[in-house]
């Protein structure tokens, strides 16, 4: 019997033994049987843009984002970089003559800015089958409703003052209410044949940062850029097609153009010619407002398609007239 249990332990310390150590159980309930070994994942290496191939540029093509020498495109090394809204520190006029020259990989981001202003979403530059890089540019800009204010000394004597009143207080009252509406104010310079922008309505939020009963200085300075005028005996019509020329009417929601008329031509003359119609025309057919804010008459506004003409009278309702009419142009076009 003693020597039964003998042989008996020795069977079981032989089995144990030769057991592959992948197959022994280990702690109660435990089971490693027939497990094969885990191989451990390998790392995602990010890939880096350095040494990457600098190829040229192909210039952009949107119609919404035409090219302007007060545009830059800003390229940046990540796409965290360009949404933080930074300035890069390489950055392009936007001009197709410039960007033509400009090199880039696939890595990099791109976004079209105005001064601090973004006009574009942020896009990644790809490579072309012809050997470029495309940055397929997207605006981020909504309709703008555009006050577009002649520069003329006579319009400066005749209501400068109250219009100057009437622009900073309706800037305050949208920055002071937070209210998202895509208003810009420019200059229309006939002299330099440029349309010079003062002021976006999306700039107000940084001016309004500081919590105070007073008006922005910044605001004051801004809107004061227009004053005081200095040219004179300009006629109104005809600069107009600049205005077309950087706001592309897919662009605009309506126009408020505040002007003298003291050089306007006749009603008859201005039926009869085709290229003093022809922006106010555009913008009729393209369903864009346009109103205009004089100290004139209205009578030859009315051959050149505006949808109203409004009289500013030289009398001492001249600020409640042109308070009234900017709220009644913002508030009907939106």
């Amino acid at each position: 019997m003693e020597i039964k249990n003998v042989w008996i332990l020795v069977a079981l310390f032989l089995s144990v033994s030769c057991t592959p150590e992948n197959q022994r159980p280990t702690a109660l309930g435990e089971q490693t049987y027939n497990e094969e070994p885990i191989e451990p994942e390998p790392l995602q290496v990010r890939e880096s843009c350095e040494g990457q191939e600098q190829l040229p540029l192909m210039a952009p093509e949107n119609p919404e984002l035409s090219y302007s020498s007060d545009y830059k495109l800003h390229l940046y090394d990540s796409k965290e970089e360009c949404q933080r809204g930074i300035f890069s520190n390489k950055s392009y006029l936007y001009q197709q003559s410039v960007l033509q020259k400009v090199v880039a990989n696939a890595c990099a981001w791109a976004k079209l800015m105005e001064g601090k202003r973004s006009l574009s979403e942020c896009v990644q530059g790809r490579a072309t089958a012809q050997g470029q890089i495309l940055f397929d540019l997207k605006s981020s800009q909504e309709k703008q409703l555009l006050i577009l204010v002649l520069d003329s000394d006579d319009l400066n004597r005749k209501m400068g003052k109250a219009l100057s009143k009437t622009l900073i207080d309706v800037f305050d009252h949208l920055g002071r209410t937070n209210q998202q509406i895509p208003l810009t104010l420019a200059r229309l310079n006939d002299e330099t044949g440029t349309v010079d922008v003062i002021l976006h309505a999306e700039e107000l939020k940084s001016m309004f940062r500081k919590r105070s009963d007073k008006i922005p200085p910044e605001l004051i300075q801004r809107v004061h850029e227009l004053l005081p005028f200095s040219q004179d005996n300009i006629e109104p019509l005809e600069p107009l097609v600049q205005v077309d020329d950087k706001f592309k009417v897919s662009r605009l929601k309506g126009v408020l153009y505040i002007t003298d008329a003291d050089e306007l031509p006749e009603r008859e003359y201005i039926l009869d010619s085709a290229r003093l119609r022809g922006t106010p025309l555009h913008w009729k057919d393209s369903e864009v407002p346009f109103y205009v804010l004089t100290t004139g008459k209205c009578e030859s506004w009315k051959a050149a398609k505006v949808r109203k003409c409004y009289r500013i009278e030289p009398n001492p309702t001249q600020l409640d007239q042109i308070r009234n009419k900017v709220w009644k142009f913002i508030n009907s076009s939106l």
